[in-house]
């Protein structure tokens, strides 16, 4: 019954083929927080004729090949053959900083549980490359493992993903590694149901009303 549910309001929010599969997922861990949160129900569906993978994209994907038994979620921040490499805590694709801008607090959202008043989180919203579109991301720590990385050049069908908690993301920095566009198995269209406050589709959207 869930899963008419879920199918019933995605053919009402997005119109979708009738080949197009749809997918739900429970979010059990904070590696895409503030994005999707656990206590999250997500609906996905597969990408239409007429769509591509584009920068931005929050998808859910195997890690690898081998691995058809797990599914991740994440943002798709490098496209195939682009160079990307992270400096301090920016991203950077081809050499091209993306733009980061302080948010001092988010509607209905706080620090991850166990982030102490001594430890507190920082919200920033990243800019895509050359666009005004942005997301939110949150930063733990100044300086955490995954701040500076070599650069990356993403292969030819592959794709660069990581998560809006860099600090706390098993991603494409890591031995994952690339994901190939036939382990991207669908886009996240809508969180359908949550146990977090607030406006979760906002948070889904990156907080565009958010001055």
């Amino acid at each position: 019954m869930r899963f008419h549910v879920i199918l019933a309001l995605l053919l009402f929010t997005y119109p979708i083929c009738a080949s197009a599969k749809v997918f739900s997922h429970s979010i059990p861990s904070e590696n895409m927080y503030p994005t999707v949160m656990p206590g999250d129900l997500i609906a996905a569906s597969t990408y239409m004729k007429n769509e591509i993978i584009d920068r931005g994209d929050v998808v859910t994907y195997h890690p690898t090949p081998e691995n058809k038994n797990n599914t991740y979620v994440g943002r798709v921040i490098g496209l195939p053959q682009e160079k990307v490499q992270l400096k301090d805590g920016t991203v950077y694709i081809n050499d091209q900083p993306l733009t980061l801008v302080k948010i001092n607090s988010l509607p209905d959202t706080e620090c991850p549980e166990g982030i102490t008043q001594e430890n507190k989180c920082t919200f920033f919203r990243e800019f895509l490359l050359n666009s005004d579109k942005s997301h939110i991301i949150i930063d733990l720590m100044d300086d955490g493992f995954g701040d500076n990385m070599r650069e990356f050049l993403v292969p030819d069908g592959h794709y660069f993903i990581l998560g809006d908690n860099r600090d706390n993301s098993n991603d494409s920095r890591y031995n994952n590694g690339f994901v190939s566009k036939e382990n991207i198995i669908a886009k996240v269209r809508t969180i359908y149901f949550s146990t977090n406050s607030g406006d979760h589709n906002e948070r889904l959207q990156g907080f565009p009303s958010l001055k």
